[in-house]
């Protein structure tokens, strides 16, 4: 099992071509903003590019194969008294002359030629995101040192070899995300509909998936109509696991990252949802212990996800009145540089209900395997081969996706 993880997550790591590429495009890049500058002369006293930063997946290690794209952050210097609004204006006015004078038709030339350069280094066009309050919390440097500085701050607590097992893993959740989660999405869906139309098999076109490359084709299917959760969470969530395993006593052997990704899957029912858990308890007979079981319920289903690093808990808890109420805010998970931001709150995805319950049968498959149970396959098949190939493991259509 440890061995075929170890597998699955060398197929995910970048090729030297995809690495060399992205460092071409950040050159391409930085060219095509000093070109803009130097356009128009007199723009050196109000404002000049102090700095051309990559950002993302990319700078943090943390990228799928065949998957990445580059994060490029400008970082303006502004002379005298200028505010930031200015220098902005500024870079805007210098490529005026090439399409018109409104703000939109100049935010197109910059974007345009920062397309050209990114082609002439021979990678495809990337997409542009407007600077919203998200987006530039998860590209700033702050966040990227967040993954960066595992290494060295777990190092202190001599723990060592962090820093590559939680890329790795947080490569291995991206992965099943992309294409495991959007099978068990398309599963509760189709069920849901059954219960819907009292039970009846509504899909008799579309049968339930058999092998790990027809799962891989249902969930291109499923991926085109759900919004999957940005990869940044899965990054504060990986390391907010981890930090609370280590104060739990336990330390983790950068050789087997299978057992930190199994304790982020067993985390997952507990902490990401929206609602309660699923079915109803058994209750106790003492009415005393039936309010203290809900409110245990109620307390883990609001816990939020906090990475102690830039500031403590007990400081981030004096905003909670701005994080949100309510099922539509949860699950907390919060911003690692900015105690004020809940991610989740502006986020499209919605169904955490259902990645909950689909981490945690994840969780419950590879457990058995580990331990032997259920896992009979053909001569000379491994538990690892045997998992994999089986259609109610969501795991495998990620497996079959990234081994292609």
């Amino acid at each position: 099992m440890h061995e075929g993880f170890r597998v699955f997550i060398s197929t995910l790591l970048p090729t030297q071509e995809e690495k060399d590429g992205m460092g071409c495009a950040l050159d391409a890049v930085s060219r095509a903003c000093e070109q803009i500058r130097l356009e128009t002369p007199d723009a050196g006293l109000r404002w000049n590019v102090a700095n051309v930063i990559r950002a993302g997946s990319f700078d943090k290690a943390t990228g799928l194969r065949g998957n990445g794209d580059l994060d490029v952050v400008l970082k303006l210097m502004c002379s005298g008294a200028a505010s930031f609004d200015c220098c902005r204006g500024e870079v805007l006015e210098a490529v005026a002359k090439y399409h018109g004078d409104t703000e939109e038709q100049q935010r197109q030339c910059v974007r345009q030629q920062l397309l050209d350069a990114a082609a002439a280094a021979v990678l495809p066009g990337p997409d542009f995101f407007e600077a919203s309050r998200r987006r530039v919390m998860d590209l700033s440097e702050s966040q990227s040192a967040v993954i960066k500085g595992v290494n060295v701050r777990y190092r202190q607590r001599c723990y060592e070899g962090y820093g590559r097992l939680v890329t790795d893993v947080i490569r291995a959740v991206k992965a099943w995300s992309k294409f495991g989660l959007p099978v068990a999405l398309r599963r509760e869906q189709q069920r849901q509909e059954q219960q819907q139309y009292g039970g009846k098999d509504t899909t008799p076109l579309d049968q339930e998936p058999q092998t790990a490359q027809q799962q891989l084709r249902a969930a291109g299917a499923a991926a085109d109509t759900v919004k999957l959760p940005p990869n940044y969470l899965w990054e504060v969530f990986v390391l907010y696991v981890l930090e609370q395993q280590t104060q739990r006593g336990c330390r983790y052997d950068q050789s087997r990252p299978l057992e930190l990704f199994m304790d982020v899957m067993q985390a997952a029912p507990r902490l990401l949802r929206c609602s309660g858990p699923p079915g109803t308890p058994q209750q106790a007979a003492d009415p005393q212990q039936q309010q203290q079981q809900q409110q245990q319920q109620q307390q883990e289903q609001q816990e939020p996800i906090i990475l102690e690093l830039y500031y403590t808990k007990q400081q981030a808890l004096l905003f909670r009145h701005l994080w949100g109420e309510g099922p539509l805010y949860r699950p907390f998970i919060i911003n690692p540089v900015d105690p004020t931001y809940n991610c989740t709150r502006f986020q499209l995805f919605r169904q955490w209900d259902e990645l909950a319950a689909a981490a945690g049968a994840l969780h419950k498959q590879l457990k058995e395997a580990l331990q032997g149970r259920d896992r009979a396959g053909a001569a000379g098949s491994t538990a690892w081969e045997v998992l994999c190939g089986d259609s109610s493991c969501t795991l495998g259509a990620a497996v079959e996706a990234c081994r292609q």
